[in-house]
């Protein structure tokens, strides 16, 4: 049946030499892979620089129900989607991002709150002119409320360490190796309740920043069993230390 659906890419690879495989977190029909032909012939309807990391679609489809790969009748980039792919962090830090949704995101019903969440991000990062080396630790901590296991935000000086395996701070180093020291947990804090507004609230180094991320991720790792392998990982490390 045809259907009108917001979309937002996560991944394209090459299927044969006329054709690609899209995978798009879809508002209406949750994750959904699409095969789409002769994207790079001047005469498609659908663009191969459509298919970018976190590109915003408007989208007409044929959804067949658990059907492996759908079909794509019409699409057209969101208008006001026009900042990120021609500024350098801002490419980087959505092809992270992407990757991140790509690995751990596979739901194939619809869960509204979270398209919006991830809808609204994407345009804020558009827009965004500060902030920008922590603009991705606020959208994966804001992310892992949505997966349902976004940390209890309960640090003090009595509750000084964070403990990843349970997502909450506590009084004492944690019998296992997942947790942060004092001075990262004083950060993580604030990283828990970062808004996009606020971004440049969080001031750190590069290094701690990035140790932060690692942590975050491994976070993700324990508690989706996912989130391995981001192979832009150092794509973003490098952007950052330049």
């Amino acid at each position: 049946m045809l259907s009108k659906t917001r979309g937002v890419v996560l991944h394209h690879f090459k299927y044969t030499d006329n054709s690609v495989i899209a995978c798009i977190y879809t508002e209406n029909h949750g994750r959904q892979s699409f095969i789409i032909k002769g994207v790079r012939s001047r005469k498609s309807g659908i663009r191969i620089s459509y298919l970018q990391p976190l590109s915003l679609l408007e989208m007409e489809v044929y959804y067949e129900p658990k059907r492996e790969l759908q079909r794509i009748k019409e699409a057209r980039i969101n208008p006001s989607h026009h900042g990120i792919s021609s500024h350098i962090i801002k490419s980087t830090l959505a092809l992270f991002l992407a990757d991140v949704l790509y690995k751990t995101l596979h739901e194939e019903e619809p869960n509204h709150p979270l398209f919006s969440f991830i809808w609204h991000s994407v345009e804020l990062l558009d827009v965004e002119t500060k902030g920008l080396a922590n603009f991705h630790l606020a959208f994966l901590m804001q992310y892992s409320r949505y997966l349902g296991f976004f940390p209890r935000n309960n640090y003090s000086e009595s509750t000084p360490y964070f403990d990843l395996k349970n997502g909450l701070f506590t009084s004492s180093i944690p019998q296992h190796t997942y947790f942060t020291n004092l001075h990262e947990s004083r950060l993580f804090n604030k990283i828990i309740s970062l808004q996009y507004e606020r971004l440049e609230d969080l001031s750190t180094d590069h290094e701690t920043r990035y140790f932060l991320l690692l942590k975050i991720i491994e976070y993700f790792k324990l508690h989706t069993g996912k989130a391995t392998n981001i192979k832009s990982l150092d794509v973003l490390k490098g952007i950052f230390e330049t």
